[in-house]
């Protein structure tokens, strides 16, 4: 028998109505002006071990995907090596648990992919970092029951 133990439901906040607010004459021009911005501000820095890595990250992924039959599409950069699993919600998702141990991020989406569920989940093998500082991935939560990889820079 199942019995709940513990249940909170948080208020959906509201969203505020759109109001007019004066343009700041320093927001860029355009889309592209505003990358440029972004990435005069960002460096990259290669995370020792990771590139490496990312083969047993791929691997692992291919490996559920062919096991459990969920479609797969797997994309890699200089920056990150992303993993996009989709599937129905009655599968089966306690194969994901070593991927999720080992993504530095995930989202998740509903409806796309002509599938219920879609879980984006990227293994960095660079660092961001925007103005001196790392932004991705974020280390600044204890990921537990996962050897931790030490890559910060100062």
């Amino acid at each position: 028998m199942r019995k709940l133990i513990y249940s909170k439901q948080y208020p959906k906040p509201e969203l505020p109505e759109e109001k007019s607010i004066a343009c700041d004459a320093n927001l860029p021009a355009s889309w592209e002006e505003m990358e440029k911005k972004i990435a005069q501000r960002t460096s990259y820095r290669e995370i020792p071990g990771r590139r490496h890595n990312s083969n047993i990250f791929i691997d692992l992924a291919t490996e559920v995907s062919q096991s459990y039959e969920y479609d797969i599409e797997i994309y890699e950069t200089d920056v990150l090596v992303e993993v996009l699993l989709s599937f129905d919600s009655h599968s089966t998702a306690g194969a994901l648990n070593q991927l999720f141990r080992m993504a530095d991020d995930f989202s998740f989406f509903a409806g796309i992919k002509n599938r219920e569920i879609t879980i984006s989940m990227d293994y960095y093998i660079a660092a961001v970092c925007r103005d001196g500082k790392q932004i991705m991935p974020d280390n600044s939560y204890p990921r537990r029951g996962v050897i931790q990889d030490h890559y910060y820079f100062d």
